[in-house]
């Protein structure tokens, strides 16, 4: 009985008899695995931030139909599981069997394999239905207990992986997907935008800022304007995307401004405008400033399936929930159906946008917008220089009060459309003596102020057109008071039956956040006490008046000097200077020149020239002059990725030392570097012209901002990250003569530099500032012969890993004397490997070159795609040993047709600790061998990796090759090559979850596996019988082998798209007597 321990990885070089038994000659989608041995891979899917597709955690709840409120909807993936209780638990349902009155649900929890809580309140998200967990009348079960056969367990588990494959999206745009990085629990993803080619004549028809709708009712926004090749962008304005075919008509959506909008207004609600008998469908609301609750939110909107005429709409409301409503300042775009069909559609686009995954699919990333200027005198957000502004409004609500002298008059609602329009009050009775709070009173409320969140609340004042019809020498008062208090302001009221405008003083008791006075609620009460008898006391119009200072850059105004008229509006959140500075008021040479931040915009399309304004008309102080219009910031699409060979890089990194400070800085080799925090997305130009200032590698180390460029230089910044401005004596460049093709921190203080043909180290960085600053940075030559090839350059153990032309290698340090060297680590697969590796260089014509690479941290592995599908896996197995290595490759159909070309990847850590590691696919015909098409279909989704049991549903084939086995000499134990054995049987020990179908061929002194001589034989390693399992448990199997001969090998082969992986850890040889006692 020989034991041969499976260890080792492939071995495609040494002479067979050499190779120790244990590793492999070849191999298929397997990996060196935790416990030894070779496992099957895990597969790999799609992902948004759902819930995984592949997850095992079901849980099938029974209960009697009577606990059912309601009718659950007809698609059981809209259905989803509310919690009522602290954790907050969700998940989707996939499962809806009623039977003999009694409904079995089937449930995937987010939570993991936490039990859902007795007293948990369930219901669908719609409120369709919904049923209570009780203990007494509710049982639950793990779907594992509910079957008793394993295989049956999977096909259920299969059908319900397939309806959560279907919840998950692709990333909304077209084209590749050019980036990934995952930042703080999500993935952030760059695609490149819908880019359409107008017919010629349209080109005007579509600008910037502006709605469009397909006939899916898919919407997005207009991002550029027709360019000289009649080229536009458009881009999703959500996780349901936009697209369009050629010659497919679309439409132009009406795009209102609104200044108070108050309730709730969500995508796809039917709406209604006050006049025209005008109804159409939420779009989008774009919510600029304040908030709905507080009732001042403002911005944009845009609605579908709207009318072509142009509406006259003072307010729009929510018909469907009938909790929203918004006042319309302006019209933005008219509605226009079948506005124009593209000529043609863009497979590569020149821009790109950023989107991050949630627990509800993909979300537009929030990167602000800005707007170019140049001639800038002042700065707008000098806070030492607020503008006062006084904001009168009527009210929107107006309601009778109840009192001792009679009632005012209808109609009431009057009040509060305009002035002119009288409501009276009646008083009768004899003189009252004195202000009691007795008399009837006006309440008037909901002023729809729009104070912005930030305004500073100066005075409060009641406005209103009052007069006196009774008899000579009568008076009367009104008392501005407050719900439900008498005390108030009282203010005397004119004797004279003419007209009179009366403003109170400042109301004392009034709120002076702008919040609590925007609010519906807020109001006032005015009420009527007469002096002298008979009196009419008339209302013609109340009104609230307010003075609030606004801050510097709340509200500018676009002035267009050619027409002397004002064109717009913008509200500044922050300034960026890329040149020059403030002239403090005064036109002098090297004026301030760069971009707005921009928190409202009233316009986006501006003609250049246009003078921005502190009030209206061209008055107050002149800021500065406009260059541009609006721009949301994009990143460089797969196009300008093309033409520069290049790829997106992003680190996550804190440079200030608090939490919200953490950011993902990134770089594209077509565009400036950039940096995003979650709510801006800005660009790091470090004083390279434009055209050149191109960064391809990033790299954080000792607090600078490390950025390497084509011709061979590495900027690094100052102590700020956005600051590579020599003047400040804090950032640097180091030159090292060739192209830079990789950065990564390495071991201390030292900062790996990679170029194409050499490997160095940057020790130290500068220190102190300005004038004394110091250069402390030590520049070093690891290695004057092998450099990095591009996109290989990772770190995996606190040491950079990276691909030479002659194979993977690490960078290691002697701790006794801090000297680096570089080691190689995969001499033992050089025949497969190196014609791959040296195709980078044009040394081969077959395009099989590297395209990027990844590391596993939680399995100590780092894994080089390749142009032709393939991956080489490198897996580190503990301190003493060399790295083991082996292959696999990634398809799309399960009759390995169509190969997935890896184009991006990315890979963290969670917060929890937990590992994950992502790719996208480029969509490029590529044939490296006959018949076969290197086409990626699948290239609109993200994938994680090691998740799941097949290739997102496709099966996953997988084979080892075993390197031959000759048997051991009786006399010293060792491999005895020379000496003809008998085997007559194979025992094959290893772990799986459940069972795995296995197919064993055998080749005996060198012969073909699979000969006529020596079929395959199918065994089963565990037992679809047995009970459900989705933990691996110790297996053993046992297969027919009878051969004679001097070498047997096996080629163990599993094909799954359903079975657990599974891991093949030692192989037993047994002759015939040996066979008799096993028996």
């Amino acid at each position: 009985m020989d034991n041969v321990l499976l260890d080792g990885g492939l071995d495609l070089v040494r002479a067979r008899p050499a190779v120790l038994p244990g590793r492999i000659r070849a191999c298929l989608n397997y990996e060196v695995g935790w416990e030894r041995g070779y496992a099957r891979i895990d597969g790999w899917e799609r992902f948004d931030g759902h819930i995984s597709p592949s997850a095992t955690d079901y849980w099938v709840v029974i209960l009697p139909t009577a606990d059912v409120t309601g009718t659950p909807q007809d698609q059981p993936t809209d259905l989803v599981w509310t919690f009522e209780d602290e954790d907050g638990s969700s998940g989707t349902m996939v499962d809806y069997v009623e039977s003999g009155g009694v409904t079995s649900l089937s449930i995937v929890f987010r939570q993991g394999r936490v039990r859902p809580r007795w007293g948990s309140v369930i219901a669908d998200e719609a409120g369709t239905w919904s049923f209570v967990l009780e203990e007494s009348s509710v049982t639950v079960y793990k779907l594992s207990d509910v079957h008793s056969r394993h295989e049956d367990f999977l096909g259920t588990l299969s059908t319900y992986t397939e309806i959560l494959r279907g919840v998950v999206k692709p990333v909304p745009g077209g084209g590749t997907i050019v980036g990934l990085h995952y930042h703080e629990d999500q993935l952030h993803a760059i695609r490149d935008m819908l880019q359409i080619r107008v017919a010629e004549g349209d080109e005007g028809t579509l600008i910037p800022g502006m709605y469009v709708y397909n006939d899916a009712g898919q919407v997005g926004l207009v991002s550029t304007e027709a360019n000289d090749d009649r080229y536009v962008n458009i881009t999703a304005i959500n996780q349901d995307g936009f697209t369009v075919e050629a010659s497919e008509v679309f439409h132009i959506a009406l795009t209102l401004r609104f200044n108070t909008g108050s309730g709730l207004f969500e995508f796809g609600d039917s709406v209604l405008g006050d006049t025209s008998a005008w109804a159409g469908t939420v779009g989008e609301i774009d919510r600029r400033d304040g908030s709905f609750d507080s009732g001042n939110a403002l911005g944009v909107a845009a609605f579908i399936n709207g009318p072509d005429t142009g509406p006259t709409i003072a307010e729009i409301f929510n018909n469907q929930t009938q909790t929203g409503a918004m006042t319309i300042e302006s019209v933005m775009f008219l509605h226009q159906k079948d506005a124009l069909a593209p000529e043609s559609v863009s497979s590569k686009s020149d821009l790109a946008t950023m989107w991050k995954s949630t627990d509800d699919g993909w979300e537009a990333a929030t990167t602000g917008s800005v707007l170019s200027f140049v001639d800038g005198l002042v700065d707008p957000l000098d806070t030492a220089n607020p503008t006062a502004v006084t904001i009168t409004k009527f009210p929107n609500s107006v309601v009778q009060g109840t009192g001792t002298q009679g009632a005012w008059s209808t109609p009431l609602d009057d009040i509060k459309l305009k002035d002119g329009v009288t409501s009276s009050c009646n008083i009768s009775g004899g003189y009252i003596p004195g202000l009691v709070g007795t008399s009837l009173y006006l309440k008037a409320r909901d002023f729809k102020l729009g104070l912005l969140d930030n305004d500073v609340v100066k005075s409060v004042r009641a406005v209103f057109t009052c007069r006196d019809a009774g008899a000579a020498g009568a008076s009367w008062k009104v008392r501005i008071i407050t719900a439900p208090s008498n005390s108030g302001t009282s203010a005397s009221c004119p004797v004279d039956p003419s007209l009179l405008d009366y403003t109170s003083g400042n109301i004392p008791w009034a709120p002076s956040s702008p919040q609590a006075l925007n609010a519906s609620d807020f109001g006032i009460h005015f009420v009527a006490k007469t002096y002298s008898s008979p009196c009419q006391p008339t209302l013609d119009a109340v009104a609230l008046q307010v003075v609030v200072d606004r801050l510097p850059g709340a509200k500018l105004y676009l002035y267009d000097p050619t027409g002397t008229t004002d064109i717009g509006y913008i509200s500044v959140e922050s300034t960026v200077i890329q040149s020059g500075q403030w002239g403090g008021g005064i036109p002098v040479p090297g004026l301030a020149a760069g971009y707005f931040r921009l928190k409202d915009w009233s316009i986006t399309s501006i003609p250049s020239g246009t003078e921005v304004w502190t009030e209206p008309g061209g008055t107050g102080l002149q800021i500065c002059t406009l260059s541009g219009s609006v721009a949301t910031p994009t990143l460089p699409g797969s196009r300008l990725l093309d033409e520069n060979h290049s790829r997106y890089q992003m680190v996550s990194y804190n440079f200030f030392a608090t939490e919200e400070q953490n950011a993902i800085y990134g770089v594209s080799g077509a565009g400036f570097a950039f940096w995003y925090d979650g709510e801006t997305l800005d660009f790091i130009p470090t004083g390279v012209d434009a055209e050149d200032d191109k960064p391809r590698h990033i790299a954080p180390h000792e607090n600078r901002l490390h950025l390497g460029y084509i011709w061979g230089e590495v900027y690094a910044s100052g102590p700020d990250p956005l600051d590579f401005s020599a003047s400040t004596g804090l950032a640097a460049s180091y030159g090292f003569g060739d192209k830079i093709t990789g950065l990564m921190p390495a071991a201390g203080k030292a900062l790996a530099v990679f170029t194409e043909s050499t490997t160095n180290v940057l020790i130290g960085a500068v220190q102190g500032f300005g004038e004394a600053a110091l250069e402390t940075v030590e520049q070093q030559v690891v290695n004057h012969k092998v450099g990095a090839i591009e996109y290989t350059v990772q770190n995996i153990g606190n040491r950079p890993i990276f691909a030479s032309f002659r194979g993977i290698e690490t960078l290691e340090t002697m701790d006794q004397y801090s000297d680096f060297f570089t080691a190689p680590l995969t001499y033992d697969v050089s025949p497969w490997l190196l014609r791959r590796l040296q195709s980078a260089a044009g040394v081969e014509t077959t395009d099989e070159s590297v395209v990027n690479s990844v590391v596993v941290r939680n399995k100590n592995q780092y894994r080089l795609f390749f142009a032709d599908g393939y991956v080489l896996t490198l897996t580190y197995v503990g301190p003493e040993k060399e790295p083991q290595n082996t292959i696999q490759q990634y398809w799309f159909n399960d009759a390995r047709e169509q190969f997935a070309r890896v184009y991006a990847t990315a890979s963290g850590v969670s917060t929890s600790g937990k590992d994950h590691a992502f790719f996208s696919t480029e969509e490029r015909p590529h044939t490296p061998q006959a018949g076969i098409s290197v086409v990626t279909p699948e290239t609109d989704f993200v994938y994680e990796l090691d998740r799941g049991r097949s290739f997102d549903g496709f099966a996953i084939e997988s084979y080892i090759e075993l390197t031959h086995y000759y048997g051991k000499s009786e006399q010293t134990g060792a491999p005895a090559p020379g000496k003809a054995k008998r085997f007559s049987v194979f025992h094959v020990h290893g772990k799986v979850a459940g069972y795995a179908n296995m197919r064993v061929s055998r080749s005996v002194n060198y012969e073909a596996m699979d000969n006529p001589e020596q079929p395959y034989e199918s065994i089963p390693f565990g037992s679809e019988e047995m009970k459900p399992e989705d933990a691996t448990t110790e297996k053993y199997t046992k297969g027919r082998l009878t051969a004679r001969g001097f070498a047997v090998s096996l080629r163990i082969a599993h094909k799954s798209a359903v079975e657990f992986p599974h891991v093949v850890q030692m192989i037993t040889f047994l002759n015939d007597a040996e066979l008799r006692d096993d028996r």
